[in-house]
């Protein structure tokens, strides 16, 4: 940015930026690869039951843990009697908890508070992600193409943002008053604040956008959408993620590791913000699940996720921390996406959620 617009927008704004909250996280954030957990020491002659015994405390331990990037698995303390000798290859393929919970009655994903594999949740298995101050905003519109789906052909437009101004923007005019545009991104003052309109659209539909855009009781408006777009989702930019974690061998993936897979159900707009951030110049992988476009990114951690819609604005996701990414880990992910299962809100705060 020249120093002449900083200073405009500087002067302006006065101190208000200062004050407003981030709404992006940094990119050495979102890349953050998952460290592969620590492999449990097997001993000579240990059976089958002592794997066993060894992936339900590593589920159990994992669930305390917030963040999914650098878990680390105990190793076992005890091991049962041996009855018969189990090789590593068929440890790995039979790594069942020995009591494991009845699947659970699924309901449609459009109405899902959380997804489980299978039907399957462990006891203390289960998370409640929740941003401190979620609820005080920023606020968000999700602004798609009549062809758009989850971060294709769409933006999101975020107000109030506090974002570092990049280095050599293009300086624009949105509406009359002053703003910048560089990769997919516009950025312009706005009832004293700084909005940002981020997509994959090309820049002229950004800035258009941007131009409706008015606030309204401290939220983003669009007075009129451009032809051929649609408000698909509005609200709270970030609300609270349910996440189900396992371990990756419990659910017969040895491709992702010995490590932790997990689904997650998030409401807002943050999550698919953040897939236009991670795509920008570069085409995302994709595939699809139960007929709708899924991305594969490193949004939330982990070394991959694969996210779908359940509705604009509701973004389920299956990801891992383990093996390094590629078709064999793309295929398995695929698959426990195939075989999540929606709960609903009352199955979820039945498994007494920890809260992060």
């Amino acid at each position: 940015m020249t120093n002449s617009l900083e200073k405009q927008l500087r002067d302006e704004l006065g101190n208000v930026a200062a004050d407003l909250p981030l709404v992006r996280l940094t990119r050495q954030q979102v890349l953050v690869r998952g460290r592969q957990l620590e492999r449990r020491r097997r001993a000579a002659g240990v059976a089958a039951a002592t794997a066993v015994i060894a992936v339900a405390v590593t589920v159990t331990s994992l669930t305390t843990s917030p963040r999914h990037s650098d878990p680390v698995a105990p190793a076992p303390t005890s091991s049962a009697p041996q009855s018969a000798a189990t090789s590593p290859a068929e440890a790995s393929e039979s790594s069942t908890p020995a009591a494991r919970p009845a699947p659970l009655n699924g309901v449609q994903q459009e109405r899902a508070s959380a997804l489980a594999i299978d039907g399957v949740i462990n006891p203390l298995s289960t998370v409640n992600r929740v941003h401190p101050d979620a609820k005080k905003g920023p606020w968000a519109l999700i602004v798609r193409r009549n062809d758009g789906s989850l971060a294709q052909h769409g933006a999101v437009v975020t107000y109030p943002v506090s974002d570092v101004m990049p280095v050599d923007p293009t300086r624009i005019d949105v509406g009359g008053v002053s703003g910048v545009t560089y990769e997919g991104t516009v950025l312009w003052i706005l009832a004293g604040g700084i909005a940002r309109v981020q997509g994959d659209l090309a820049e002229k539909e950004l800035v258009a956008i941007a131009a409706r855009t008015s606030i309204v009781d401290g939220r983003p408006r669009l007075r009129a959408a451009p032809s051929g777009f649609v408000v698909a989702w509005k609200g709270l930019y970030r609300s609270s993620t349910h996440e189900v974690r396992y371990g990756s061998l419990e659910l017969g993936k040895p491709a992702l590791g010995d490590g932790l897979t997990y689904t997650g159900v998030t409401t807002g707009a943050e999550f698919e913000d953040e897939l236009y951030t991670l795509n920008r110049g570069a085409t995302a992988k994709t595939t699809t699940v139960n007929g709708r476009r899924a991305v594969f990114s490193q949004v939330n951690g982990g070394n991959m996720t694969l996210a779908w819609e359940a509705n604009p604005g509701t973004v389920l996701y299956v990801g891992y921390s383990g093996s390094q990414f590629g078709a064999a880990q793309a295929a398995a992910l695929e698959d426990l996406a195939r075989r999540a299962v929606g709960i609903d809100e009352a199955q979820w705060q039945a498994t007494k959620p920890q809260t992060s």
